[in-house]
């Protein structure tokens, strides 16, 4: 599952190592479309990563 890349100046990470971006957005993509957990428990667990690292987004 290939992401849309962001707008340019958009303050990606990686943005600076393009070919770790692509390797991050394809294991990201086969985590979000692959597997046996469910949606909404990977939307649960993001949500709670997010939180515990602070992250703005």
């Amino acid at each position: 599952m290939a992401r849309i890349r962001p707008p340019e100046g958009s303050g990606v990470f990686l943005d600076h190592q393009p070919e770790q971006y692509r390797a991050f957005n394809r294991l990201y993509g086969t985590l979000w479309t692959d597997g046996v957990v469910d949606e909404a428990t990977k939307e649960a667990g993001r949500l709670r990563n997010a939180q515990l690292v602070d992250c703005g987004l």
